[in-house]
This record gives structure tokens, C-alpha cells and sequence, in this order.
């Protein structure tokens, strides 16, 4: 009997962020509009990604698909592109119905989505930075 074995590594990679949507974002709404929607964005993807793990563990796909679904737009409107990849990916396990491979997506998820909370809340200060830095110049 052979075993397979799926290694999946961290990759800086993964934790995506589009710039050019965050920049957009805040040139469209203004600073203090970016600042609220981006700590509303923040919250909503965290509550969100702390539901999926709680969903992995009672392995209920059908309502783990409706979250990673909803994770997918919040995710992608603030640039988090990579934790939106992965619960795009989320959303077609658990709709393909294997729980092996959603637990393990979930996971990902967990560890990718606190990493990429950290980089846009850090990028959200860059560009606030950089705004205060141009007009003052």
C-alpha cells in the first residue's frame, strides 16, 4: 500500500496583494473613505476567514462554500488577490464535495489571510504616508 503525500509550503507568493486596486481604490473614494472601507474590508475578511476555520472543523461544505464565496468579492475589492485565489479554490472543493481537500484549503487560507491582513493593513499606511508625503512637498 503506498501513501501520497502532499507537501504544501508558504509561499510569499501567495500572499498577493494587487496595489494598483488598493491605489485606485483611495484615489477614487479619497483617503479617510479608503482608510474606513479598508478597515471595514479588514474586519469582514477576518470575521469571514474565522468562520471557514470553524466551518473545516464541523466540515460543513455547503455553508464553508457560501462563506469562501462571499471571501471572494470582499477579498478581491481591496486587492487581497491571493486569499482571493484560495477561496475561489475553497468554494469548488467544498461544491465538488471533498472535505480532505477543503480542510486542507481552509488551512491555507487561514495562514495566507493573516499574512495578507498584516501586508494591505501595512500598504494601507504606506499610502496614507505617501499622500501626507506628496502634499507636504
Amino acid at each position: 500500500m503506498s501513501v501520497q503525500v502532499v507537501k504544501m509550503e508558504f509561499d510569499d507568493a501567495e500572499v498577493a496583494l494587487d496595489h494598483a486596486v488598493m491605489e485606485d481604490l483611495r484615489t477614487a473614494v479619497g483617503q479617510t473613505a479608503f482608510d474606513e472601507i479598508i478597515e471595514d474590508a479588514i474586519f469582514e475578511v477576518t470575521e469571514r476567514i474565522a468562520r471557514i476555520e470553524q466551518l473545516a472543523e464541523e466540515r460543513n461544505l455547503a455553508i464553508m462554500a457560501r462563506v469562501a464565496h462571499d471571501l471572494v468579492a470582499v477579498a478581491g475589492q481591496i486587492g487581497l488577490s491571493g486569499v482571493s485565489v484560495i477561496a475561489a479554490n475553497l468554494e469548488r472543493c467544498c461544491a465538488s464535495d471533498e472535505p480532505v481537500a477543503a480542510y486542507a484549503i481552509a488551512r491555507r487560507l487561514v495562514r495566507v489571510g493573516e499574512a495578507s491582513l498584516v501586508a494591505a493593513a501595512e500598504l494601507s499606511v504606506d499610502l496614507a504616508q505617501s499622500k501626507d508625503g506628496a502634499q507636504a512637498g
